[in-house]
């Protein structure tokens, strides 16, 4: 019983055929539309930015006031900072009066009679002397310092700004760009052959 080997498959080329090319041709009103539409896109992003503005300021107003709350945070902290005493000794440290009180056994305080508040002028506190800032404060006072000058500097960039005008901020597109003036014709098919 032999068996008959099965018959090879049959392969079919199709003929060769010349190249398809398409090409698209896009309208003159195609691009003026899209000029249309970019512009109004660019008028409408103009409008929320002008209403940003009017709100909250423009990027350089909004520095100038973190400037000057940076400022207000250095000078708070520099002024919260304990100093050397200029009284070495733990004692109780007098307020400056213009007459001296004087504690007495009844637990109150005795002044002379006849003085009453502003008839002298007020006594200096005793343990004169320069005081000496620590480094801390020293640290603070470069820190507060730099934050003033950049709150300057943030205020003249302001001033310049507002010399200058917001126009400059906005996006600016040109009412008949270049591409919306393109004539149907150069987008024709050309015969190169002849």
């Amino acid at each position: 019983m032999g068996r008959s080997s099965p018959s090879p498959p049959t392969i079919i080329m199709p003929e060769q055929a010349d190249p398809i090319a398409f090409q698209t041709i896009i309208p003159q009103k195609s691009y003026r539309d899209l000029a249309e539409s970019i512009g109004r896109t660019t008028g409408d992003y103009n409008k929320f930015l002008k209403r940003r503005f009017d709100s909250v300021g423009t990027p350089r107003e909004m520095g100038a006031r973190k400037a000057a709350n940076r400022l207000m945070e250095t000078s708070s902290y520099e002024s919260s900072l304990p100093g050397q005493s200029r009284i070495k000794e733990d004692r109780f440290l007098e307020t400056p009066r213009e007459f001296p009180i004087r504690s007495n056994n009844r637990s109150t305080f005795d002044t002379r009679p006849g003085k009453t508040a502003g008839k002298n002028k007020a006594r200096r506190l005793r343990g004169g002397g320069k005081i000496e800032k620590t480094s801390a404060q020293k640290a603070a006072g470069m820190l507060r310092k730099d934050a003033a000058s950049d709150y300057r500097r943030a205020l003249k960039r302001v001033e310049q700004e507002r010399k200058k005008g917001r126009k400059s901020l906005f996006l600016k597109y040109p009412k008949s760009p270049g591409f919306a003036k393109n004539k149907d014709e150069i987008f024709a098919p050309k015969d190169y052959e002849s």
